[in-house]
């Protein structure tokens, strides 16, 4: 009788830790993924600044550069 108890008590808690321990599982790649999410928006934002800021140099400096070029032009047309 004390076997049979002992059996059940035995298996009853391995198959609670079985679960906890797939719920912490499940928990943790949760977490990971959620990372993983957070890490790839980062980039991007990351990303778009760095091409922002890019493109932001490109139409200053072709600004500067068609300023230059008028201003050569308004001069050259009073001589």
């Amino acid at each position: 009788m004390f076997t049979c108890h002992y059996l059940m008590y035995r298996e009853v808690r391995q198959t609670a830790l079985h679960n906890s321990f797939q719920t912490l599982l499940l928990v943790l790649t949760t977490l990971c993924d959620y990372n993983k999410r957070v890490a790839a928006r980062d980039n991007q934002v990351v990303e778009r600044k760095v091409i922002t800021s890019t493109t932001d140099l490109h139409a200053r400096t072709g600004s500067r550069v068609q300023r230059a070029q008028r201003t050569v032009h308004d001069a050259r047309r009073r001589f």
